[in-house]
C-alpha cells in the first residue's frame, strides 16, 4: 500500500491531535490502525515496552482520536465508528494462550466499542466492531486466505448496518 502523504502518529497524544486537526467534517470513522509486534509471545515473555506500545496504537488511538472527532461526528448526520477488531480479543471464541499484548489490546478496543456505543447512543452516533477475518496485510502475511478488498467489503456491509454496540464477523453479528 502507498502513502501519499503521512497524516500523523497514531501512537503519539500529538500524532492523534495532528490528524484530528486535519478532519473538518466527518460520517464515518473506521479505526484499522494496528501493530502486533510479538504475535507469538508467551506470559514468560510479556514486557512492559511492547504491551504499551501495542496498547497505544491498537486502544489508545481509537479511544482518543474518536473522542478528538466527537465535534464532527455529532454534526454529522449518521455519525458511525467502526473499529476493526480480531477473533484474537473476542471471549466467545476462547482467547489463545499466547500473543498476550495483542490479544488483550483487542478485548479493550472491544470493550471501548460497548462502552462508547452507549455513551454516544444519544448523539445518534453508531458504533460497532468488525472482525473481517485473516487478511492479507504487513501484518496478516501473504499466507492470508482475504484479500484487503474483500476485508473492505466486509467493513461496507458493517458500516450499512442500523445497529449499535454490536460485532460482526463475516457480516454476521456474532458474540464478544
Amino acid at each position: 500500500m502507498r502513502h501519499t502523504r503521512e497524516l500523523g502518529d497514531l501512537a503519539t497524544p500529538e500524532g492523534i491531535a495532528a490528524v484530528a486537526g486535519q478532519v473538518r467534517e466527518l460520517d464515518v470513522l473506521v479505526h484499522n490502525a494496528a501493530i502486533n509486534p510479538a504475535p507469538h509471545e508467551t506470559i514468560d515473555e510479556l514486557s512492559p515496552e511492547t504491551l504499551r506500545a501495542v496498547l497505544a496504537v491498537n486502544v489508545e488511538a481509537a479511544v482518543f482520536l474518536t473522542t478528538a472527532l466527537l465535534g464532527p461526528l455529532r454534526a454529522a448526520a449518521d455519525g458511525q465508528v467502526l473499529a476493526v477488531s480480531s477473533e484474537a480479543g473476542m471471549f466467545s471464541h476462547g482467547m489463545g494462550p499466547t500473543g498476550f499484548s495483542y490479544r488483550m489490546s483487542k478485548a479493550a478496543l472491544n470493550a471501548f466499542v460497548l462502552v462508547a456505543s452507549q455513551a454516544l447512543a444519544a448523539d445518534g452516533i453508531r458504533v460497532n466492531a468488525v472482525h473481517p477475518g485473516w487478511v492479507r496485510t504487513d501484518m496478516g502475511g501473504d499466507a492470508a486466505p482475504l484479500s484487503p478488498e474483500d476485508a473492505a467489503r466486509d467493513v461496507i456491509a458493517v458500516l450499512q448496518k442500523n445497529a449499535t454496540g454490536k460485532i460482526y464477523e463475516a457480516g454476521c453479528e456474532t458474540d464478544w
